[in-house]
């Protein structure tokens, strides 16, 4: 089987040290969730609930909305296929770049890709000139904060594509998986649209929030329930395991953990800006817990000889391969990157 370089977080074969490219927490896995996954322990010789009920009520106290608007799954990408593959759409709308399993999921399910080039001359923002790109597609996806720029797209520009999209019959998917991480949810996420908006669906993940991307855990919410149950129907059952489910409902109480990941990620966001521009580089403005930056020379391949992995962004549409993604990790690590890179 060909095997292709297509996310962060692949180190397997690879001798490395620092792994700069995947965007999960830097304070790795939260103490009350290593006790929820080992305290279980016993309970994992049963299969999980397929319904994912005791998570499916913590998620909605948190989010205060009903439990029958959230659908559990094996992290986001298994939501945005499950997505692609119930609601059947003909045609779909996608920025680009942005998170390429968009493209795929929609593309299996047998859907026309339709893009809204984001423009470098505004750090890939999403701008208003969207609004008549709408009328292409059944179903518009938007990634906030985007994937792999960071930037957040204004919550005014998106709640106007919510009404058009609506009032046409059309559908709008938005991945609000780095949301928290970027500790601007009041501010920018839909959520307080959900209820009056059935035609609006979130995709939200733990994977990167609690850094628990090996135990693989996302969820979509929406108060179209005859959706949830068609998605629900577009997987293979039992796809949350038991130790997930746990490590969900423990996740959910580590609110000074969330804090001081938000605060932290602000600060060494803003370092690793300002010592990446002084070493020459391009750096687009981002809110979330990645950069992406432009170089003029290859960089991949003469990091990953010294066992440090970044991200090379040459698989998203719109981007080439001298643009690269690191994520914000913790200060010493960042430093040990820069000091790499100045070498």
């Amino acid at each position: 089987m060909k095997q292709s370089y297509n996310h962060g977080g692949e180190v397997y074969g690879k001798n490395i040290c620092l792994d700069f490219s995947a965007n999960i927490n830097p304070l790795l896995l939260p103490e009350g969730v290593k006790r929820a996954v080992s305290d279980n322990i016993e309970k994992y010789c049963r299969y999980p609930d397929d319904h994912c009920t005791r998570l499916r009520e913590a998620i909605a106290s948190v989010k205060g909305i009903s439990p029958d608007w959230v659908l559990c799954g094996n992290g986001a990408a298994d939501i945005i296929y499950r997505y692609a593959l119930a609601v059947k759409a003909s045609k779909v709308l996608i920025p680009a770049p942005t998170f390429s399993e968009y493209e795929k999921a929609f593309a299996l399910a047998g859907a026309e890709i339709c893009y809204a080039a984001l423009r470098e001359e505004t750090g890939f923002s999403l701008e208003e000139n969207i609004l008549d790109k709408l009328d292409r597609a059944d179903v518009v996806v938007l990634c906030n904060p985007n994937n792999p720029v960071g930037n957040l797209a204004e919550r005014d520009l998106i709640e106007k594509i919510l009404v058009t999209v609506e009032a046409e019959g059309k559908r709008l998917f938005v991945d609000e998986c780095f949301m928290e991480l970027a500790g601007c949810e009041a501010e920018y996420s839909l959520m307080s649209c959900i209820a009056k908006h059935p035609a609006l669906l979130i995709a939200k993940a733990f994977t990167k929030t609690y850094a628990m991307a090996g135990l693989r855990l996302g969820y979509g919410i929406s108060s179209d329930t005859e959706l949830l149950s068609r998605m629900k129907e577009a997987g293979a059952p039992w796809s949350v395991s038991g130790t997930a489910q746990e490590a969900g409902i423990a996740a959910l109480r580590e609110t000074e953990y969330l804090a001081r990941a938000v605060e932290q990620i602000k600060i060494e966001r803003e370092y690793l800006t300002k010592e990446l521009t002084r070493l020459g580089y391009q750096v687009y403005p981002s809110q979330a817990n990645y950069l992406m930056f432009r170089a003029e020379e290859e960089l991949y391949q003469s990091l990953l000889k010294k066992g440090v992995l970044v991200r090379q962004c040459g698989n998203y549409k719109g981007l080439g391969n001298r643009y690269y993604r690191i994520c914000v990790g913790l200060h010493e690590d960042n430093k040990k990157l820069i000091h790499i890179m100045q070498e």
